[in-house]
């Protein structure tokens, strides 16, 4: 079962589409590993998950609630860091 689920994630910087509809999941007690080339948005998706900075669209799941999270303080609170 999924704790962590982003749906339809984008965001946009500049003109420039750093995310474009991206689904991710992170499930209890497993490890997963998020990789790919510099520049493909990684950090902007890990940032997303914990609060730091807001998608354009999309939607985060936190243990079956959708959140909206508006800070890394606010995303600690619920349990997400």
């Amino acid at each position: 079962m999924s704790i962590l689920e982003v749906r339809g994630i984008e965001k946009t910087y500049s003109g420039k589409r750093i995310l474009k509809a991206v689904d991710f999941d992170l499930e209890s007690g497993k490890l997963t590993v998020l990789g790919g080339l510099n520049g493909i948005g990684k950090s902007t998706l890990i940032k997303i998950m914990s609060g730091d900075i807001r998608p354009d669209s999309g939607e985060i799941v936190f243990d079956g609630n959708r959140v909206e999270l508006r800070s890394i303080v606010e995303a600690r609170r619920i349990g997400i860091s």
